[in-house]
């Protein structure tokens, strides 16, 4: 299953709140920051241009992990929003109906 496409509004709710709890996990942020401390470090000390664009790919799929949980909580806002909204809608349409059948 694609990470974005198949999902239910109500899935991506839940992934976005897991995905921020993950976030605010601080040993979790400070193993992420502490994997882009180590490449950048490894990166400035690598002799050639392979170990360097090695680190350097290495630190950009840490940095994509963590982009990538602040999109799935993103969604999950988006999605919490969409449900809100429609909630709304429907609470207006029903009072409406009733309006209409009073009178």
């Amino acid at each position: 299953m694609s990470l974005w496409k198949d999902r239910t509004d109500p899935e991506r709710e839940q992934r976005g709140e897991r995905a921020r709890q993950l976030l605010a996990d601080e040993l979790l942020v400070e193993a992420l920051d502490a994997i882009e401390e180590s490449c950048v470090g490894r990166w400035k000390l690598a002799q050639t241009k392979n170990a360097r664009e090695d680190e350097w790919r290495a630190l950009e799929a840490a940095r994509s992990f963590r982009r990538t949980l602040e999109l799935i909580v993103l969604r999950g806002k988006e999605a919490a929003s969409r449900r809100t909204l429609r909630e709304r809608t429907a609470e207006k349409a029903a009072e409406l109906l009733r309006m209409r059948t009073r009178a």
